[in-house]
């Protein structure tokens, strides 16, 4: 007898979508961002030194079992079992891409390439969870314009890609924790929960400051909806294991070090908040498109005036909307009037703890604020378009305009970053002094006489230049180590600065320079220069340099690109 299946026994999908509806708006952000950031370019400029301090520790885990040589916060490295692991890069921020970059450079290699590719990932990470929030409880509407805008966002892409300032992480926090909440929205559980809270934490240990971003949160969410946010006792323990769990690092590094990041804050600061506030709101109006920090990379132009003012005045009006406008645009969504205050209430509540910090607040902690400031600007456009279908046309011509400038100044930005190779602290030649010494100096040590020039070779080297930063706490007659420069002439060795007329930590270049001169002793000296012929950094050979004292009796060979190096030698007078 033949059996047969019935209707409702067949499956419900044969031919599933290999992309689901809900997830296009996030993946079409997540694509264009990628495309944007591989125009902008993953090679030049070069390895900037806070760059490379986010990332130095995974080189160290894979080649030595031991702490460190490089100067490290106390405890910020612990030992478990026979092995050192870090903690923290500096007393607010977690090692997090250290650990992301561990297995990529096992199998790759350390490279700025692979570098800037973890960091594009964590960018486009936030990217996907704000979409697919948005996406379920706003409409695709409002996930596609939200997508589209950041991804092609100036300050966004330069700030992730060429990630000195934990921009990319936050971000990917960002969306880690809008996936986790999203999660919990839609299915409150006990799982649910404890992953919220494991995101919240894994956020706060990558950055401290994460907390005011949680925090204005929370508080924006509490005045909107006030009881309704409670969860039950299970799922708000759950929630609590889990935000202990993702902040642990941080809690067995403030008892290592015995509470160094309060430490720091109270080092860090600032004595008159008032004089800074007008400062800071300028830097705001910045960042809505284009800060300094992304032009500063290739030494570019000052915003026209009515760029600077006209998002900011469109944000102000955006977010009055979304606090005042109380008539729901969306019958199937009845909780967007809700959605738009807590925006609203979390955008002004972050940014005031920002403009008002007594801690130093520059553009990139602003730009976290740039995610935020663009959902109430789509919430509140999308209103405006429900009750006045005439709108459609001033909000399309801001799009439009937006999108212009957005891709004028990335574009102007990556054929400028090519020009130039990045200029100052940003500048490529930083590749040349690392394949020189790599070739011409291995196993050697050396001796960094100014700010950013030594984790970036430690990284680019894949930990095998081994260099110590003689600037910090350095005077001019007594190293950071509190060794006189007379005796260190003496001791001899490599030593690598920057030209006098761009020094960040004068003094200690300046103390060795007198030194050697009153010495008396012969030594060589080269210059790497920028792309544009600009001088950028200096290496001296001081003899004995004990294992390395046969390069003295003959010139090195060349390395690199000579167009970018200058090669001379000297004697003292």
């Amino acid at each position: 007898m033949r059996s047969r299946v019935r209707p409702e026994m067949a499956p419900a999908n044969l031919h599933h979508p290999l992309i689901r509806p809900e997830q296009r708006a996030a993946i079409a952000g997540v694509l264009l961002y990628v495309l944007m950031a591989f125009i902008l370019g993953l090679h030049c400029p070069g390895l900037e030194y806070d760059e490379a301090l986010l990332v130095r520790g995974s080189v160290h885990m894979l080649h030595s079992p031991a702490e460190p040589l490089f100067n490290h916060e106390p405890g910020s490295w612990v030992k478990i079992g026979e092995r050192y692991w870090p903690l923290m890069v500096i007393p607010y921020a977690g090692a997090i891409k250290d650990y992301l970059l561990v297995l990529p450079v096992a199998i790759f290699g350390a490279s700025i390439e692979l570098a800037r590719f973890i960091a594009i990932l964590l960018a486009a990470l936030g990217i996907w969870g704000i979409s697919r929030l948005l996406q379920d409880h706003l409409g695709s509407g409002v996930a596609w314009a939200v997508a589209i805008i950041l991804a092609v966002h100036p300050a966004y892409l330069s700030q992730t890609i060429y990630d000195s300032s934990g921009e990319a992480l936050w971000m990917g926090m960002v969306g880690l924790v809008s996936l986790s909440l999203n999660r919990y929205l839609k299915r409150p559980s006990v799982g649910a929960s404890f992953w919220l809270g494991l995101a919240m934490g894994v956020g706060i240990w990558g950055r401290v400051n994460f907390l005011w971003f949680l925090g204005a949160s929370l508080v924006a969410s509490w005045i909107v909806l006030r009881r309704k946010i409670l969860p039950s006792v299970t799922c708000f323990i759950a929630w609590l294991a889990g935000g202990a769990l993702g902040i642990a690092p941080l809690i067995i590094y403030e008892f290592a070090s015995h509470t160094a990041t309060y430490g720091y804050i109270m080092i860090m600061r600032v004595q008159s908040i008032t004089a800074l506030i007008p400062s800071r709101l300028k830097m705001l109006c910045q960042v809505l498109l284009s800060d300094p920090e992304q032009r500063w990379i290739w030494n570019g132009p000052l915003m026209p005036s009515w760029e600077l003012y006209f998002f900011p005045v469109l944000l102000s009006f955006a977010l009055l909307i979304c606090l005042l406008w109380k008539e729901n645009d969306n019958p199937q969504r009845p909780d967007g009037p809700r959605w738009r205050r807590i925006t609203a209430l979390t955008f002004i509540l972050f940014a005031a703890v920002m403009v008002f910090s007594n801690l130093n607040v520059t553009y990139h902690h602003l730009l976290d604020l740039v995610p935020i400031g663009a959902v109430a600007v789509v919430l509140a456009s999308s209103a405006l378009i429900h009750r006045w279908n005439a709108a459609k046309i001033p909000v399309l011509v801001v799009g439009l305009i937006y999108l212009s400038l957005a891709m004028h100044w990335d574009l102007l930005a990556a054929r400028e970053i090519r020009r130039t190779g990045g200029v100052g602290v940003w500048s490529n030649a930083i590749y040349s002094v690392n394949d020189y010494l790599r070739v011409n100096y291995p196993g050697c040590e050396v001796k960094v006489l100014d700010w950013g020039l030594g984790y970036n070779l430690v990284f680019l080297s894949n930990g095998t230049i081994r260099q110590t930063e003689l600037f910090w706490e350095a005077s001019k007659e007594k190293t950071g180590y509190g060794l006189s420069w007379k005796d260190e002439v003496t001791r001899g060795g490599l030593y690598l600065t920057h030209p006098n007329a761009r020094l960040g930590f004068p003094l200690g270049t300046r103390g060795f320079q007198e030194a050697l001169r009153e010495s008396g002793r012969p030594f060589r000296q080269w210059e790497f220069t920028e792309q544009n012929g600009a001088p950028f950094a200096e290496l001296y050979l001081v003899p004995p340099l004990g294992s390395c004292e046969p390069s003295l009796r003959t010139l090195p060979k060349e390395v690199g690109d000579a167009n970018h190096r200058v090669e001379s030698s000297y004697s003292p007078r």
